[in-house]
């Protein structure tokens, strides 16, 4: 199998999330991953998930994360939208899908298979 480029892959979303009112994004991360956790102790929590809030770059990042956009086009997307606040833009996107990637809270789908 071939080595893929990083900005080649395709981001997919792996957890819910909610739009707040003021546009921004709230994506919802379970407290517990353990098997024995989630079926013993999450029922008897008020709130067994956490809302991971986002800021405007990570929500528009979050948003572009629909399965069909490669890294690139989001890092380009970014760009046009946000200009020289997201500079250097390639190095920000690498280490937000990075810590994306490490919370479990998306997958890349294979460029190729699309």
């Amino acid at each position: 199998m071939p080595e893929q480029n990083f900005f080649d892959l395709i981001p997919e979303r792996n957890r819910n999330f909610e739009k707040l009112e003021n546009g921004l994004i709230a994506v919802i991360q379970p407290k517990f991953q353990n098997r024995w956790l989630v079926k013993y102790l999450v029922p008897r929590l008020k709130k067994p998930n956490i809302l991971l809030h986002l800021d405007e770059i990570g929500s528009h990042i979050w948003q572009n994360c629909d399965g069909q956009k490669t890294v690139k086009q989001i890092a380009e997307s970014l760009q046009q939208n946000f200009g020289e606040k997201v500079d250097p833009v390639f190095d920000r996107v690498i280490l937000f899908f990075q810590k994306l990637y490490n919370l479990q809270l998306i997958k890349y789908s294979n460029y190729e298979s699309k």
